[in-house]
């Protein structure tokens, strides 16, 4: 018979995306995770709830070259950022493309690894990943997904339009429906249009209500 005792016991994360270093004890009954928007604690979930079937993929940052083309960086920190963490928290693992270790309580530890490059999207590779029993019970707001805006808005898209087209994807999803189109994708789609139509030039003609709104979401962002 199988044995579906393993269980998790320690995750370590070294400088990669938001995290310097990490160390995480994993208590065989309740493990707490807290901290501010931001902080990280998604992308830890993430690797824990992978095992599960639940293998969301994360977003590669663009990095615009001098030919004017893009590189998506994985958030892997590299060079003398690198080294310097290394310096500060000695782990033993020189692996290029390793940010940390999953242990199971079976005592086998698995590397984790991302590719020092990637697509729009990436996932963390864990390598020789156990069979761990367990459930993903998600929280209240719907799945995210990447979508790339493949047309330019031909249209001003006013705020108000904005915030319907934005609820209105989430009413579908929270009633068991749904479109072709995330609820991200209208927001981008709508920051796109204002940022075109806004400000204005010679040839169209701006608008106020719009540029003033397209500002104050870079102000928020800020």
């Amino acid at each position: 018979m199988e044995n579906n005792s393993n269980k998790f016991q320690s995750l370590r994360v070294d400088g990669w995306r938001q995290f310097g270093h990490v160390e995480l004890e994993v208590h065989p009954r309740l493990t707490v995770i807290t901290g501010a928007n931001g902080a990280g604690k998604s992308s830890l979930l993430r690797i824990f709830t992978s095992h599960f079937g639940f293998g969301r993929p994360f977003l590669a940052t663009p990095v615009r070259n001098s030919e004017g083309s893009y590189t998506y960086l994985t958030g892997k920190f590299s060079g003398g950022l690198n080294k310097l963490w290394k310096i500060l928290f000695p782990s033993g693992h020189e692996k290029q493309n390793e940010i940390g270790t999953l242990k199971y309580t079976n005592d086998h530890e698995s590397s984790l690894q991302v590719p020092e490059q990637s697509a729009v999207q990436f996932s963390v590779q864990i390598q020789d990943q156990q069979n761990v029993s367990g459930i993903h019970i998600d929280s209240h707001h719907p799945v995210s997904q990447f979508q790339q805006v493949g047309q330019i808005p031909t249209t001003i898209i006013r705020p108000s339009s904005a915030y319907q087209n934005y609820n209105n994807e989430l009413l579908h999803r929270y009633n068991g429906s749904n479109s072709q189109w995330s609820p991200t994708y209208k927001m981008k789609e709508a920051i796109i249009a204002m940022a075109l139509f806004g400000e204005g030039n010679k040839y169209v003609q701006g608008n106020s209500e719009v540029l003033n709104a397209y500002r104050g979401f870079v102000e928020t962002l800020k």
